[in-house]
């Protein structure tokens, strides 16, 4: 499929706010914040109908969310949407969504977490770049991590990626990168949370694997619990398709150097048939510290140099 990039975002842009996946009602503040981040950017926020919608654990229906979503990229005004949370039910949408609608009016489509399973679905039908960053909530607002605004680091990737045309480089490493298997590689980059990749393997809605760099993020899951979705990509074929691998940060699943130990000895075990490259980093996942990616352009890998060789948007550039 064709590959189709959004236009870039300029000052004075509208953003539209959606909720997919779980309620953000409780959480109205750290929206409200993050809000108040983009428009300190020079950008405009639109908020979707049933931003605040609560029920049970979802933002509102099935049909209220997926409403929401379809009617952002339907409206002109709407340069980029941003969803303000994750959550659990993302999937849900994924016969709600009007992928031919979004196919005739690309835009920039930015989530995480759970978001991640809309993120491939939407790249695989309409062959968008979508991207992997900060939710509104918690990233754009990182309050909760003592941060006035945006963390810098993420801020500036999150502007270079959305903002300018030209390709981002090489990604200046804020922690120390780990190679669990050395090499070089290209292809094109595909992944986010590892549980909701594994959960739309061998559906309608998976990327084509071939040639890709997988990268993936968790939260919240034991060594033995990413053992338990990595071993369905490998069943599925996934892994024998890809060139290589960028495992970012791990949230409350990797507490300590024996754990950090035996998470490291099972990705290598899994793989051990394959011989692409593994790169291990801490710049994205369930952090503050959380850079932007975008899915489906040309990446590459060359021992502990993780590379963005492709832009991700059109249009002339604006960078704070």
């Amino acid at each position: 499929m064709k590959t189709i990039k959004p236009t870039l975002l300029k000052p004075g842009d509208r953003i539209g706010i959606v909720t997919p996946s779980g309620p953000i009602v409780a959480h109205r503040k750290y929206l409200e914040e993050g809000i108040k981040n983009l428009e300190d950017m020079g950008f405009k926020v639109v908020l979707g109908k049933h931003v605040f919608e609560k029920k049970g654990y979802m933002a509102g229906s099935d049909e209220e969310r997926a409403e929401d979503l379809n009617n952002m990229f339907r409206d002109p005004d709407i340069k980029a949407i941003l969803c303000s949370r994750g959550g659990e039910v993302a999937m849900r949408l994924l016969p709600l969504i009007d992928y031919g609608l979004i196919q005739q009016n690309p835009k920039i489509f930015l989530g995480m977490s759970d978001i991640t399973v809309l993120l491939n679905a939407i790249h695989a039908k309409t062959g968008l770049i979508t991207f992997h960053g900060p939710s509104t909530a918690w990233g754009i607002n990182c309050s909760p991590w003592g941060y006035k605004g945006m963390e810098p680091y993420s801020k500036a990737y999150f502007l270079k990626a959305l903002t300018q045309h030209k390709p981002i480089g090489r990604i200046e490493p804020k922690s120390k990168w780990r190679v669990l298997r050395n090499g070089k590689a290209r292809g094109r980059l595909l992944g986010g949370n590892l549980d909701s990749i594994e959960k739309i393997s061998g559906t309608e809605y998976e990327p084509d694997w071939r040639g890709a760099i997988l990268f993936f993020e968790e939260l919240d899951e034991s060594v033995e619990e990413m053992d338990r979705d990595l071993m369905p990509l490998k069943l599925r074929g996934v892994l024998g398709k890809i060139s290589g691998m960028v495992i970012g940060h791990l949230e409350d699943c990797v507490e300590n150097e024996k754990e950090e130990k035996e998470f490291e000895e099972m990705v290598k075990g899994i793989t051990k048939e394959y011989d692409f490259p593994i790169l291990k980093i801490e710049e994205f996942g369930h952090h503050e510290i959380n850079i932007t990616l975008p899915l489906g352009i040309e990446v590459g890998l060359n021992g502990d140099e993780f590379s963005l060789l492709e832009s991700a948007v059109t249009g002339g550039d604006y960078c704070e």
